[in-house]
């Protein structure tokens, strides 16, 4: 079979090496002329890592990777532990794989390199699709070269702007959360404060969030910011911001929080939307993964590992099926729910981190730290539906 794939991000390469694996010949058509270090920290949460190791990835990933201690909740002014809930040690014995913090560009770094090695598979650099014809049994995508390409599969991986989905929707009006992000990467030498915990840690405040991990073998600290901004409107993660504006929402916030927002000059800043659940994933033969199919909320920390997660249940759909139609079907009816449901967490987690006076705050938190203290059993149980799918 031969598959046409729109997009080099981590659902993409993902994708595009475990069909290689299988036998079938795969084209990657990316926009970009060449993958910058853009983007930050990556939570690889088990069942991703599960995915990276049928792609025989999960040692090059752990190299480039830190393994953190916990998954912690902290206030962000005092800093005071809210829960804490032990990971590095739990995650493999229960779930069957460890918790990995990682930069994106490192991930996508090791995939890049297993698929350009792959007789398989061809990646075409600065290729931007402009037009995609789609039937039952082939389809065509036209470039802004007017070069076609022929497949029996197209599999868009575009991320959030898909060229693909709006082939299939078209042009959707994504709905503005009023929340916008900052992120940014530090190397643990240039920071001018305290250095995070070696963990998970989600700081919580009235209206805002902030999330640190470790990266590179804790050598890079990673900083994610979410506020409320009803002003911000711009939904792309490469805009760069002063950090002043930073600063000022996270004014009187913990030294270690201080510290990395003293540490930089400038910030990316972006807008984060919600979108609906698409009524469907693929037509004729083409077919969604990642955020191209179920864009989501970062605060549940799952995009790239639901990408993953569509990657190996695509794949092992087309193994099982001759047929690429009930292949497609099959994968829609395996991933959407629980896609669905992600998207969900990640919504109820945003509105979590921000209850904006101390009565809900007490009524949110004192329970988890109650569960942290007495029963963290229980926080394991929860989350055996997700890590250990």
């Amino acid at each position: 079979m031969v598959v046409l794939i729109v997009g080099a991000g981590v659902g993409g390469l993902a994708s595009a090496l475990l069909l290689a694996r299988a036998g079938h010949s795969v084209r990657i058509l990316e926009r970009a002329s060449a993958l910058a270090e853009a983007g930050g920290g990556l939570q690889i949460s088990p069942n991703g890592m599960k995915v990276l190791a049928h792609c025989g990835l999960d040692a090059a990933v752990l190299e480039r990777g830190f393994l953190p201690e916990s998954i912690e909740m902290r206030h962000g002014r005092s800093g005071e532990l809210q829960a804490q809930f032990e990971i590095k040690h739990t995650a493999p014995k229960r779930w069957g794989a460890s918790y990995v913090h990682i930069h994106r560009a490192d991930l996508i770094d090791v995939l890049f390199n297993a698929c350009s090695n792959h007789p398989n598979i061809n990646i075409q650099m600065n290729t931007a699709v402009q037009t995609i014809e789609s039937s039952e049994a082939r389809c065509t995508v036209i470039d802004e070269h007017s070069q076609q390409y022929h497949a029996d599969l197209l599999v868009g991986a575009d991320g959030i702007h898909s060229v693909v989905r709006q082939f299939m929707h078209g042009d959707d009006r994504p709905r503005y959360t009023g929340h916008t992000a900052w992120r940014a990467c530090i190397a643990l030498a240039d920071l001018k404060g305290p250095p995070p915990p070696p963990s998970a840690c989600a700081w919580t405040g009235p209206g805002r969030h902030a999330v640190t991990t470790w990266l590179r073998g804790g050598q890079w600290v990673n900083f994610v910011g979410v506020v409320e901004d009803p002003q911000w409107k711009t939904e792309s993660w490469r805009i760069k911001q002063p950090v002043d504006a930073a600063k000022a929402h996270f004014a009187n916030w913990h030294p270690v929080i201080a510290g990395v927002l003293d540490s930089v000059d400038e910030l990316y800043r972006w807008g984060l939307y919600d979108r609906a659940p698409l009524s469907h994933w693929h037509q004729g033969s083409a077919v969604l993964l990642g955020d191209a199919a179920h864009p989501m909320l970062p605060s549940a920390a799952q995009g790239a590992v639901q990408a993953l997660e569509d990657a190996f249940v695509l794949a092992d759909a087309l193994a099982q099926f001759d047929d690429i139609g009930r292949a497609l079907v099959v994968y829609e009816s395996r991933r959407k729910p629980r896609a669905t449901r992600v998207q969900k967490t990640s919504r109820q987690n945003a509105a979590m981190f921000h209850r904006k006076n101390a009565l809900t705050q007490w009524l949110q938190f004192a329970p988890i730290k109650g569960i942290s203290t007495f029963a963290p059993e229980l926080f394991y149980r929860r989350y055996d539906w997700l890590y250990g799918g």
